[in-house]
C-alpha cells in the first residue's frame, strides 16, 4: 500500500527464480473522499492463442452524477513496440482487440484502429492515435461496471502486445 503523488508509475511482476506463469497486478484507489483519478492503466505481455491471450480488466466506479457515463479509449499495440524496445519478430504484428462487459458479452471489437472513421477521429483528437495502422483502438461511452479488454493476434498469430485503457471522463 502506498500514497502516491500524481505521476506515472510502473508495477512489474516476475516469477521467483525466473519462473514463469500467469500473474495478476491489481491497483485500487482506496481514498473515495479525494478528487483523485486513475486516468490510464496498461499491461504488456505475451499473447498466445485460445485462452492464453492478453487480458486486462478494469472497473468504472460510480461517477458523481447518477446516470452519467465515462468515455473510454482502449488501444491494442503491437508493431510500434519494435524496433525500439523489442525485435519485430517478437511483437504482435496485427493485434485484434475486444471489449467485454461483466457477463462476458463482447461489446465492441477492432482490428485496425482507422477502420471506424468516427472513432479514429476521436482517438486522434485526444492525442492517442496508434503509430501503426495495423494496431487497434476503440472508443466506448460506458456506464459504471466491470469490463475486460482482450488482445490477441490476427489469424492466431502470437507475440508481445500492449493493452492501454484511458478514462477520459464524461463524454
Amino acid at each position: 500500500m502506498a500514497t502516491l503523488a500524481p505521476g506515472a508509475y510502473t508495477a512489474a511482476v516476475k516469477g521467483k527464480d525466473n519462473t514463469s506463469g500467469v500473474a495478476l497486478i491489481e491497483i485500487y484507489d482506496l481514498d473515495q473522499d479525494t478528487d483523485s483519478k486513475l486516468a490510464n492503466v496498461s499491461t504488456r505481455a505475451f499473447s498466445s492463442t485460445g485462452e492464453n491471450v492478453i487480458i486486462a480488466g478494469f472497473l468504472l466506479n460510480d461517477p458523481p452524477a447518477a446516470g452519467t457515463r465515462s468515455r473510454i479509449i482502449v488501444r491494442g499495440i503491437g508493431p510500434s513496440l519494435a524496433p525500439e524496445s523489442l525485435p519485430a519478430s517478437a511483437v504482435l504484428a496485427n493485434p485484434e482487440l475486444e471489449l467485454h462487459d461483466s457477463n462476458g458479452t463482447v461489446l465492441v471489437t477492432n482490428d485496425d484502429w482507422q477502420d471506424n472513421p468516427v472513432q479514429a477521429a476521436i482517438i486522434t483528437a485526444v492525442g492517442l492515435a496508434p503509430t501503426n495502422p495495423l494496431e487497434s483502438g476503440l472508443v466506448v461511452i460506458a456506464p459504471p461496471g466491470l469490463y475486460t479488454a482482450v488482445l490477441s493476434g490476427f489469424g492466431d498469430s502470437t507475440g508481445i502486445g500492449l493493452i492501454e485503457i484511458y478514462d477520459l471522463g464524461l463524454p
